[in-house]
């Protein structure tokens, strides 16, 4: 196999990788768009205007070491 062939069966497969991702992207998109509302879906949404700095400086080694998991819903 020659050098061009080898080019261009690699930009073929990286092309084929690429559509592959981008479907996938876009149907998990559109399933999440499907949902409902956010009501419906049990999602729950929290904004914060917390500095990334500051946040970064409270979690210290100690605190994550020490950190507990939070309760997780139980479904019906």
């Amino acid at each position: 196999m020659g050098r061009s062939t080898r080019r261009a069966l690699a930009a073929v497969g990286i092309l084929t990788g690429v559509l592959v991702v981008g479907a996938l992207a876009g149907m998990a998109m559109a399933l999440a768009s499907d949902s409902g509302d956010a009501e419906d879906s049990g999602v729950i949404t929290h904004t914060t205007d917390e500095d990334p700095q500051d946040v970064l400086d409270y979690w210290t080694p100690e605190r994550i070491r020490d950190a507990e998991p939070a309760p997780m819903p139980i479904p019906d």
